[in-house]
Order: structure tokens, then C-alpha cells, then sequence
């Protein structure tokens, strides 16, 4: 239990540290001037964010397959909200999922479309900070290293040698072996993503994320007494602080994510206790406010979820009779399930005059069927 709580305990410390540092009468006077209108006008913002992301998912969802209807994406989405402050971040939505909408599609399938869509939301927020090159002589240097990043995490996804190289790396961490099957299966659903009408499609919803997620940005500094601040320089700090937050490894980018944003707040002429009101006030409109909504979702899964998250699958799970959906808390009977095999279970070609290969290792059995009873090979 605390192995697995250091992380966040070590981002709350982080986020007490910046309220310390900013004087924390100083932020409490900033904001304790925000009013409820402003924080009316903030709602349809949040919603229209994960209304947005949500479709742009269920996009991926429907071309793997995956029989669910944009309600539904919506609802597992938001429900997965609480998750995101665990280590394993957006992949919680894939535990959601399958607890509440079981299909054929393997697990690591599914892990494959929340890498898609994550890669494409990560490089619009990096189209953002294009304007601010000529304003941060130093900046370009971080747009390249992140661009270098992705670039070779498309690269290695795209390249099936490197692509088993570095699952063999991955599964040297125990807790990832017995997810072999799943992370040989993320590279096949996600290049069954690059489909000219899906591909458009998730790109266009995300740019509409993205878009909203920077206007309630710039409405936190708006709220807070941050007037002077345009969409186009709230776009490009709220930018780079999420994407420099996520190097931390943080779940959530706790802690790390408002430092860095009150930090080129102050760079732009904000105040540090106004910096870091708009900071909070956006974490808490856009992380807490979902998660107290999906903790309430996903209260009737706990038991469920609490089995091991993403379930090590080779097939997936059968769908339900009929295709039916399943309410949330509503329990399902699943078949027992079947493994694929790993890459090293693989068959080997047959030889002339031998049966089926076994596993590697175990050499390669010659055909008996054929043989009269009291024959043997020579």
C-alpha cells in the first residue's frame, strides 16, 4: 500500500510546497475574490473537454471493434477520472472498460487506442507553443527534445523489431510480465488506428479539446484578477506546462504542474499568488471536479477493479449474449478465459517430414499420426 502511495503523497507535497512558497494568505486573497458566475462559465468548458475527448475515443473504440455507444465512452472516461492520480494515469480508463463493457478486443488493443489518441493530444498542445518560440530564445530547445520523444515513440510503434526489443526491456520490471500478451498486442491497435476517416475524426475532436481545455485556462486568470492575459498566451503556458509536467512521471503531474505554470505566469507579468490561484482553480474545475463525479461512477466497480486493473487477456473476454451492454455496478459471468500465446510460444515452421512445432526449447516432434501401431520413427 505505501509503495504505491509515494507518488502521490510526493505530489501533494509538492502542491503544499508551491502554496508555501507563494504565501498562502497571499493566494487565499486571491482567491477568495473569484465568484460563482465565473465559476458557472467555467462548466460547460470542463464538459465540453471530456464530451470531446471522449467521442474522439470512442472513435478509436468503434474501429477496433469494440461495441459501445459515444454515452457509454463518456461515461468510462469520466468515471476514470479518480485513476489518473495512480501510476498508471489514462490507462485506467482501459480497467473501466473492460469491468463495464466486456468484448473480443485483447486488452493491449485497448491500451493501443489511449496511446493514439494521448499521442495526438500531446502534439496539438505542442502546436501551441510554436508562437512563443521567438518570445523564449531557450524555449526551442524543449519544443525538440519533446518533439524528439514522440517522434520516437511513433517511430518504435511503427518499427516491429524495435517495437519486441523494448517490450523485452519493459518486462525485465516484474510487475509488467504478466502482461506479455498485452504489450505485444498495443502496437497492433494501434496502427489498425490509421484509418483515413478515424484518423481525421480524432484529430478533429481533439483539436476541439484542446481548444476548450486553453479557453478554461485563460478563464482561471480571468477569474482570478489575470485580466491582461490573452487566449494565445494562456494557450501557450498552459501548454508547456502540461507537457513538461508530464516528464515528472507524476501521477496527475501533481505538484509539478502548477510550479511550472505559475512559474511562466510570473514570467509573463502575473503575480505568483495569482499564478498559482489560476493553477488550483484549473486543477480543481478540471481534475477534482471529474473525479468527484467519476468516483461516484466507479464506486459500484471497486470490487471489480481491484482485481488487477487491465486483465491480462489474450482474445479479450467474450462479449456479452447479444451484444448487450452493461449497466455500471451491474455484474457479468464471463466464460473462463483463454491465454495467447507470447511470442517465444509461438509455432515454429514445421520441417519435412515432422509433425507440428512445439515451444522453443522444446525442439520439434516428428508427425506420429501417420505410423501403423508398433511402428517407430528411425
Amino acid at each position: 500500500m505505501l509503495r504505491r502511495a509515494w507518488l502521490p503523497a510526493l505530489g501533494v507535497a509538492a502542491l503544499i510546497g508551491i502554496v508555501i512558497a507563494v504565501n498562502p494568505l497571499s493566494l487565499w486573497r486571491v482567491i477568495e475574490r473569484v465568484s460563482i458566475p465565473q465559476l458557472l462559465l467555467m462548466l460547460p468548458m470542463v464538459a465540453g473537454v471530456y464530451v470531446f475527448r471522449a467521442l474522439a475515443w470512442w472513435v478509436t473504440l468503434r474501429q477496433l471493434g469494440v461495441p459501445i455507444g459515444p454515452l457509454r465512452a463518456i461515461r468510462v472516461l469520466v468515471a476514470a477520472r479518480p485513476l489518473v492520480f495512480l501510476p498508471f494515469g489514462e490507462l485506467g480508463r482501459v480497467a473501466v472498460l473492460q469491468a463495464v463493457q466486456p468484448s473480443e478486443v485483447d486488452g493491449g488493443q485497448l491500451i493501443g487506442t489511449v496511446a493514439f489518441q494521448e499521442l495526438i493530444y500531446l502534439t496539438l498542445m505542442g502546436l501551441a507553443l510554436l508562437p512563443g518560440l521567438a518570445t523564449y530564445p531557450g524555449l526551442d530547445a524543449a519544443v525538440a527534445l519533446l518533439l524528439l520523444l514522440e517522434l520516437s515513440i511513433v517511430l518504435v510503434l511503427f518499427w516491429e523489431r524495435a517495437y519486441v526489443r523494448a517490450v523485452r526491456v519493459v518486462e525485465h520490471v516484474g510487475v509488467f510480465r504478466r502482461f506479455d500478451c498485452e504489450l505485444l498486442q498495443i502496437r497492433t491497435g494501434f496502427l489498425r488506428l490509421f484509418h483515413g476517416e478515424t484518423l481525421a475524426a480524432t484529430v478533429g475532436l481533439n483539436v476541439a479539446a484542446v481548444a476548450l481545455a486553453f479557453a478554461l485556462f485563460e478563464q482561471s486568470l480571468h477569474a482570478v484578477g489575470a485580466t491582461r492575459v490573452g487566449f494565445a498566451q494562456a494557450a501557450m503556458v498552459y501548454a508547456l506546462a502540461f507537457l513538461l509536467s508530464s516528464l515528472s512521471f507524476l501521477p496527475g503531474s501533481l505538484g509539478a504542474y502548477e510550479g511550472i505554470m505559475t512559474f511562466f505566469m510570473a514570467v509573463q507579468g502575473v503575480p505568483p499568488a495569482q499564478g498559482a490561484a489560476a493553477a488550483l482553480l484549473y486543477r480543481g474545475m478540471n481534475d477534482l471536479l471529474t473525479a468527484a463525479i467519476g468516483t461516484a461512477l466507479i464506486l459500484p466497480l471497486r470490487s471489480r477493479l481491484s482485481r488487477g486493473g487491465v486483465r491480462p487477456s489474450g482474445g479479450g473476454e467474450p462479449a456479452v449474449p447479444g451484444g448487450e451492454e452493461v449497466a455500471i455496478g451491474e455484474e457479468v459471468q464471463h466464460p473462463p478465459r483463454r491465454r495467447e500465446p507470447f511470442l517465444r510460444d509461438l509455432p515454429q515452421r514445421p520441417r519435412p517430414g515432422m509433425g507440428p512445432a512445439g515451444a522453443p526449447g522444446d525442439g520439434v516432434r516428428p508427425a506420429t499420426d501417420h505410423l501403423e501401431e508398433g511402428e517407430r520413427v528411425v
